[in-house]
C-alpha cells in the first residue's frame, strides 16, 4: 500500500525563491484528507534543506530534499521517481507555479486513467517585462491550454508536444519497466522528447489536460536562441547515440537533410543572413506593436542552423552558455 496518495517531484538548480512560491501554493490547496510528499532534487543553496523541511508543519505534507550534483534533469527526475512513495506522480519544473485548482484537477483526473496513460497539463505564461511581451505571446502559442477538466482518450499528444514541466501519471510497475528518462542525456536537450517517443512506442499514450501551471520564465529572445543553438550544437549528438530512431522522427533531422540547408552552408552569405535576421527579430522584440510569429520561427530555424554548422566545423561561433 502506498504511504502517500501524491508525490510531487521537482528537479531544481538554485531557484529557492521560485521553489518557495511553488511549495506554498501546493500547501494552500492540499486537502487535509490526503497525504502528499514534495520531493525536491538537485543543487540548492546552503542551508536550504533545513528551510524546506521546516516550511510546513502540516502532518499530511512531507518535504524531502535529495541532493544531486550533476545538473541533468533526466537524472534528477529519475531520482525523484525512484524515491517516490505516492500512488500518483506529478512532475513539475522549478519555475512552474501551479494555479489554485492544480491538485484538485489532477486528483479528479487520476481516477480516470490507466497505467499506460499519462497526463500533460496546460502551460500559461506570465510576463513582467514589456520588452519580451511579443516573444512571450509566441511561446504561449506553442502550448495547448485545456479549459475544461475532462480528457478525451482519442486526443493524444505526439512525443514532440508532451509537457514534462507539468505531467501526471500512476506510480505503476508498468511505468517502472520503462526505466524512466535516459540517464545519459546532459544538462539540457531531448530527454523529454526521447522519453515520450520511447513510451509511445511501448504502448503509452499522452493526454492533454487542464491542470495548469504558470511558467515563470522571463527568458528573452536572445537567450532562447542560444538555447536552440546549444540543443543543435551538443544535444543532437546525445540523441543520436541514445535513440537514433527517435532522432529520425524529429523536424531537426529533416532540416539537416534538407538540400538547401546543406547547399547554402557552403556560402558565407548564410552566416551574414543569420546575424542580420537575429538582429531584426531582436528589434521587433523591443517594439510592442510588431508581433510576427513566422519571423520567430525563422529565427529559431536559423539558430538551429548556426549550431549545426558549428557541429560540422563549417563555422566558428563562440560557444553560448544559455544557462547564464
Amino acid at each position: 500500500m502506498n504511504k502517500f496518495l501524491l508525490s510531487v517531484i521537482i528537479p531544481t538548480h538554485k531557484r529557492n525563491k521560485k521553489l518557495k512560491k511553488i511549495i506554498n501554493q501546493l500547501m494552500r490547496q492540499c486537502p487535509l484528507g490526503i497525504k502528499i510528499e514534495i520531493i525536491i532534487i538537485g543543487e540548492i543553496y546552503k542551508n536550504s534543506g533545513f528551510f524546506f523541511k521546516n516550511l510546513t508543519k502540516k502532518k499530511n505534507i512531507k518535504i524531502k530534499v535529495l541532493k544531486v550534483k550533476k545538473n541533468s534533469n533526466a537524472i534528477k527526475r529519475n531520482t525523484g521517481i525512484e524515491n517516490a512513495k505516492g500512488k500518483y506522480l506529478i512532475l513539475l519544473d522549478d519555475d512552474c507555479l501551479p494555479d489554485q485548482k492544480f491538485l484538485k484537477d489532477y486528483l479528479s483526473l487520476f481516477k480516470k486513467i490507466n497505467d499506460n496513460e499519462i497526463l500533460c497539463g496546460s502551460v500559461r505564461y506570465l510576463s513582467s517585462k514589456i520588452k519580451i511581451e511579443n516573444f512571450t505571446c509566441y511561446r504561449q502559442s506553442r502550448h495547448f491550454i485545456n479549459v475544461n477538466n475532462f480528457i478525451s482518450k482519442k486526443n493524444t499528444l505526439p512525443a514532440s508536444n508532451i509537457v514534462t514541466m507539468n505531467m501526471g501519471m500512476k506510480n505503476s510497475k508498468l511505468l517502472e519497466k520503462t526505466k524512466y528518462f535516459h540517464k545519459d542525456f546532459g544538462g539540457y536537450g531531448f530527454e523529454d522528447y526521447e522519453f515520450g517517443f520511447r513510451l509511445i512506442k511501448n504502448g503509452f499514450i499522452f493526454l492533454p489536460s487542464k491542470p495548469t501551471v504558470y511558467h515563470l520564465d522571463d527568458r528573452d529572445y536572445r537567450s532562447y536562441m542560444n538555447k536552440i543553438y546549444f540543443l543543435s550544437r551538443y544535444s543532437v549528438i546525445s540523441l543520436k547515440k541514445i535513440n537514433y530512431q527517435s532522432w529520425e522522427n524529429t523536424i531537426y533531422f529533416k532540416i539537416e537533410n534538407n538540400f538547401f540547408v546543406n547547399f547554402f552552408s557552403k556560402n558565407k552569405l548564410i552566416y551574414s543572413l543569420i546575424e542580420t535576421t537575429e538582429k531584426l527579430i531582436e528589434f521587433t522584440e523591443r517594439n510592442i506593436f510588431l508581433y510576427l510569429p513566422k519571423l520567430y520561427r525563422f529565427g529559431i530555424f536559423l539558430s538551429y542552423c548556426r549550431g549545426y554548422y558549428d557541429r560540422k566545423g563549417l563555422t566558428k561561433y563562440k560557444n553560448y552558455d544559455w544557462y547564464k
